[in-house]
């Protein structure tokens, strides 16, 4: 029997395709979650640093190390993004555009995600999202790998 969906088995059963399909929605969630998290971070970060001087600013991964991490510098990007200030985004990190970009884009495509209901004529575009992550993830170790070392 062809393999037509996701969340089919090879067998051709779905014994755990509900399993899978709550899983798949929780991690979307969870992403979701994440990306409102970053994209309000900018607006959440100068409240936070009054409510916890010295505690809410500081870099674990640089206190720890003494060295930036991959992410230092986006929350000031990103408050000079909002500021329309280009400039200074791309002074505080390099790839502050990329990151907006792919928030965005993250964002819409969350939302769009939660909206459908999983099923065999779509599961091309959940097997498209969770290939497009993989490779993302894979080219920002490539990234991480050529310019901490």
């Amino acid at each position: 029997m062809a393999r037509d969906s996701l969340w089919q088995r090879k067998d051709g059963s779905r014994k755990n395709a509900a399993a899978r399909i709550r899983v798949y929605r929780i991690v979307n969630w969870t992403l979701l979650g994440l990306v409102v998290y970053f994209l309000l971070l900018p607006v959440i970060s100068p409240a936070m640093d009054r409510l916890m001087p010295g505690v809410w600013g500081q870099c674990a991964y640089r206190n720890l190390t003494g060295r930036p991490c991959p992410l230092c510098g986006l929350t000031h990007a990103f408050q000079a993004l909002a500021r329309a200030d280009l400039q200074s985004a791309r002074g505080y990190h390099r790839l502050v555009l990329f990151f907006a970009s792919f928030m965005a884009v993250e964002l819409i495509f969350r939302i769009v995600l939660l909206q459908l209901a999983p099923d065999p004529k779509r599961s091309a575009l959940f097997r498209f999202d969770l290939a497009a992550h993989g490779v993302l993830l894979l080219l920002y170790s490539l990234y991480l790998t050529f310019t901490l070392s």
